[in-house]
C-alpha cells in the first residue's frame, strides 16, 4: 500500500508513472495475468492507463543476467488511453479486474507476446510456454466504451472532444519509437 500511496502522490502532482501490472518479469517470454493495483491507482487518482508494449528488452537484459548487453534494439509501442469509467461502475470492485484484463490484452497486442491466464511468478507459470494468442477479457463488453464527458470521476475532458461525443477515437495503429541501448 505504501508503494501505491507514493505512486498516487506522483500522479496527483501531474506527472506520469510507469507500473508493470504483472508485478515481475516473465521468464517464459509470455505475458501473464495482471494484478489490479494499476487499475485501483487509476481509479483513485482519476487518470487513464496508457498501455505500453515493448520488444527487445529480454535481449538487452535477460532474467538472471545482472548487466545489460549494449547496442541491442528496443522498440516501444504506445496504445490509446483506457479510462476506468469505460469498464463499469467505479464503486464495483469487479471494474478493476475488467480494466486490468483489457490493459493486459492491449499490452499483448502491442508487444506481440502470447497471453497466459496465470500470475507470473507462480511455480508452474514461470516455465509454462504454452500460452495462446490473447483473447478478449472474460467479461465481454456489450457496448462500445465511451469516454466520460466533463470532469466525471475526476477525469478532465480532452480539449479536442465535445460533450456530444459518444465514442472514444480508436487509433489505427500504435505509435512506435525505437531506441538502441547506449544512445
Amino acid at each position: 500500500m505504501v508503494a501505491l500511496d507514493a505512486a498516487a502522490d506522483v500522479l496527483d502532482a501531474g506527472h506520469l508513472f510507469l507500473i508493470y501490472p504483472e508485478g515481475t518479469r516473465s521468464r517464459s517470454r509470455n505475458l501473464h495475468k495482471g494484478r489490479t493495483g494499476a487499475a485501483r491507482l487509476a481509479m483513485r487518482c482519476g487518470v487513464p492507463i496508457i498501455p505500453v508494449g515493448h520488444t527487445g528488452t529480454l535481449d538487452v537484459q535477460p532474467p538472471g543476467q545482472f548487466t545489460m548487453t549494449p547496442r541491442k534494439k528496443v522498440t516501444i509501442h504506445i496504445g490509446a488511453p483506457l479510462y476506468v469509467a469505460d469498464f463499469g461502475a467505479i464503486t464495483d470492485p469487479r471494474t478493476h479486474r475488467r480494466m486490468i484484463d483489457a490493459v493486459m490484452f492491449e499490452i499483448a497486442a502491442l508487444s506481440g507476446q502470447s497471453y497466459v491466464d496465470t500470475y507470473a511468478g507462480k511455480k508452474d507459470a514461470a516455465h509454462d510456454d504454452t500460452g495462446t494468442r490473447p483473447t478478449a477479457p472474460d467479461q465481454a463488453v456489450t457496448v462500445t466504451p465511451t469516454r466520460p464527458t466533463g470532469r466525471a470521476n475526476g477525469m478532465p475532458q480532452p480539449a479536442d472532444e465535445t460533450a456530444t461525443s459518444t465514442q472514444a477515437p480508436i487509433p489505427t495503429r500504435p505509435r512506435v519509437r525505437e531506441a538502441a541501448q547506449g544512445d
